[in-house]
């Protein structure tokens, strides 16, 4: 099991743009090394025996609608709503992700 000290926590924070007080950081040790525990107590668990199961429900006899093509918006409806500056020729203009 990997050890959690505040070293580890820290450098976790730090990759997630977290300031985080002394305090903090002891509480989230804690806290880490807890959930750590509790995933070695799950890959003890003995599944040898257990059926595999796809969902958590059984959905047999469960139907969804039948996919049929319907009529869509309209162009000039579509962009009604776009602030200004907002469409580009037929489509949404939007900020660069990256």
């Amino acid at each position: 099991m990997v050890k959690i000290d505040d070293k580890l926590v820290k450098k976790i924070a730090d990759l997630a743009k977290l300031d985080l007080s002394k305090e903090e950081v002891r509480i989230y040790k804690e806290q880490m090394a807890s959930v750590l525990e509790y995933i070695d107590k799950i890959k003890n668990v003995d599944v040898q025996n257990t059926e595999y199961i796809s969902h958590l429900f059984d959905y047999e006899g469960e139907r969804l609608r039948e996919d049929k093509s319907e009529a869509s918006l309209e162009d000039k409806n579509v962009f009604l709503n776009a602030t200004e500056g907002r469409k580009k020729d037929d489509f949404f203009a939007i900020s660069k992700v990256l």
